[in-house]
């Protein structure tokens, strides 16, 4: 059968190249020869891209790169969409290769082998890949294209390391083919959902692709913790531990309160392998607490001989909530001066605070889950907590609808958003880069709101009392 191959090479592998261009030629096989046109040294990305072009773009059934190691070319190779390259030294791996990873570029190091390249070649284009189990790995290989290469801006923000969650707390309508298509088709990560346990696991069922091709790292519906409303943590922990073998769902997580009870059951949860969201986190001081209470759990996992690997936990943040209570403050203190001098810079630090906080925790979430005390869990399999921003729709009816979701992209984050602000992210996010990452002064903007005399700690102190009440008395 006549195949259509690109072939490519550096300097490196310039003879060999044209040999095996013109050895596949008579064996009537179509060969698109990709360069180098001679001996003199140039740069092995340019060919490994122009063969894997070829192949991604479907102008070539296969692929040839010629090198030295192989190594370098097998990288360049791989980040194209639908390419799959592989380093191919033996007969053996190149059946491998073709049957257990469809693989569709054959690297060949030159220096590094005992065998005729042409052989090798001819093993691998003639081998059918298997199938079946092995179909279904190299699928969840090939979703990373899905997201690489889409224009949606909820695979954008996966680039960047950030995950679109959709908040379903409040009362509305649910329907188990909406949740499908906001999955399947809008690239939907996971669900905070509450309501009727037929909601629930209609959720779940919807995100289980998602959990599964994510290796359990996304694809949560996300409930409340049952019995969190008595503020007891052996009531709350065992509510949710029945709950969750009533449910009997894999990708089931409870939102735990920001209590001393909760914090409690959540150590103890954690260490009964179960996932969970700490939810109501503002400063901090809530935020190292919430950190104890993960990290203790695994130590206590990890020292009862518990898998560490099937844990996952998120500690969502409070975003507008604390814009709304410092704005009004810096409101409240303009009206008591009297130039304009003194009241511009008030009006500068307006819906500051929040976005100021978040890289804040941001920054401290990686001292603590990249930090000495995490390592012996992480080694252990433990993977780091991810921080949920909550409350990203505007804190005034003036301001950009997306002016949190845009500015708190970053790497291990989950952006939770309401029906309303999920529709305008999908018609009009300009995802571009991991802002938060991005930002400088942040840290100044929260010694200014202290120059200014308003006590940030004191009104997170505020709003967690607010929050912790409706919790338990509703």
């Amino acid at each position: 059968m006549s195949l259509r191959i690109a072939i490519g090479t550096d300097h490196g592998g310039f003879e060999k190249k044209n040999e095996l261009r013109d050895r596949l030629g008579r064996q009537g096989h179509f060969v698109l020869d990709c360069g180098t046109a001679t001996a003199e040294s140039t740069d092995y990305p340019i060919y490994a891209s122009r063969v894997a072009r070829a192949v991604s773009h479907g102008v070539a059934d296969f692929g040839l790169i010629i090198c030295r190691s192989g190594n370098g070319m097998t990288m360049a190779a791989n980040r194209f969409s639908k390419v799959r390259a592989a380093n191919i030294r033996t007969a053996e791996l190149a059946r491998l290769a073709r049957q257990h990873n469809d693989a569709n570029i054959m690297v060949v190091g030159c220096d590094h082998i005992d065998e005729d390249p042409c052989d090798l070649f001819n093993i691998f284009i003639a081998t059918e890949h298997e199938g079946g189990r092995h179909g279904r790995r190299v699928a969840q290989m090939m979703t990373t294209d899905e997201w690489a290469d889409s224009p949606l801006p909820t695979h954008r923000v996966l680039r960047h390391g950030q995950s679109i969650w959709i908040d379903r707390s409040q009362p509305g309508s649910f329907t188990r083919s909406v949740a499908e298509q906001r999955v399947e088709g809008e690239g939907l990560r996971g669900i905070l959902i509450s309501g009727a346990k037929e909601d629930i696991l209609d959720a779940a069922d919807a995100l289980l692709p998602v959990w599964t091709n994510s290796g359990g790292d996304d694809g949560f519906a996300c409930m409340p913790a049952p019995g969190a409303e008595v503020d007891n943590a052996t009531a709350i922990r065992d509510a949710v531990l029945e709950t969750d073998r009533s449910y009997d769902q894999k990708n089931l997580m409870f939102a735990v309160p920001n209590t001393k009870a909760g914090l409690a059951a959540s150590r103890e949860l954690i260490c009964a392998g179960t996932s969970l969201c700490i939810t109501g986190v503002l400063s901090t001081s809530d935020f190292d607490a919430a950190t104890e209470a993960i990290i203790g759990g695994y130590e206590d996992a990890l020292a009862a001989g518990k898998p560490l690997h099937t844990l996952r936990a998120v500690i969502a943040v409070e975003v507008n909530i604390i814009d709304g209570a410092v704005n009004r403050k810096l409101e409240e203190l303009a009206l008591q001066k009297e130039g304009r001098d003194e009241v511009l810079p008030l009006l500068r630090l307006e819906d500051r605070a929040a976005l100021a906080n978040c890289q804040r925790l941001h920054t401290r979430f990686r001292e603590l889950f990249f930090g000495e005390r995490f390592r012996r869990c992480a080694i252990a399999g433990a993977a780091p907590a991810r921080l949920l921003w909550s409350g990203t729709a505007p804190s005034s009816p003036d301001m950009n609808p997306l002016f949190y979701v845009d500015e708190l992209v970053a790497p291990y984050t989950i952006s939770l958003l309401n029906n309303a602000t999920y529709e305008v992210f999908l018609d009009s996010a300009t995802i571009v880069r991991d802002r938060l990452l991005e930002k400088t002064g942040e840290m100044d903007e929260l010694r200014a709101l202290t120059d200014t005399g308003i006590d940030f700690e004191e009104i997170c102190a505020v709003i967690r009392e607010s929050q912790q009440a409706t919790a338990l008395h509703g």
